[in-house]
C-alpha cells in the first residue's frame, strides 16, 4: 500500500474529513487530497510529524510507513528510546534521594 492510500484509510478510520485533518495540522484540503491520490510524493518529515498526532500514530511509525526510516532502524530507535526512559527514571529516583538527604541536614 502506498503512503497516500494508507493516509486516506487511517484518516477515515479516525473519522476525520480532509478539511478537519488540514485544520488540525495547518495544511490545505487540496494538498492533503493530492497526497492521498498520489499526485505528490511522500510528505517531508515535518508534515509527517504533524500528521502523527491526529492520526494516532507514533512519529517513528509514520516515518517508517512513509519510507523515511528503514524498519530495522526504527526498531533500534525504539530500543534506544526505551533505554533513555529507564535511565531518566533512575536519575529521577537518585535526585529524589538526594533531595531527601538535603532535607535532613
Amino acid at each position: 500500500m502506498n503512503f497516500g492510500k494508507w493516509l486516506r484509510n487511517t484518516r477515515k478510520q479516525k473519522g476525520l474529513t480532509l478539511m478537519e485533518l488540514g485544520d488540525k495540522i495547518g495544511y490545505s484540503k487540496p494538498y492533503l487530497s493530492q497526497i492521498e491520490n498520489g499526485h505528490v510524493g511522500v510528505p517531508n518529515p515535518d508534515l509527517l510529524k504533524k500528521l502523527s498526532s491526529p492520526l494516532g500514530v507514533s512519529q517513528i511509525r509514520i516515518m517508517e510507513i512513509a519510507g523515511h526510516i528503514p524498519i530495522n532502524e526504527s526498531s533500534d530507535l525504539q530500543e534506544e528510546n526505551e533505554q533513555l526512559r529507564k535511565e531518566n527514571e533512575q536519575l529521577k529516583q537518585k535526585l529524589k534521594q538526594i533531595q531527601e538527604i538535603l532535607k535532613g541536614e
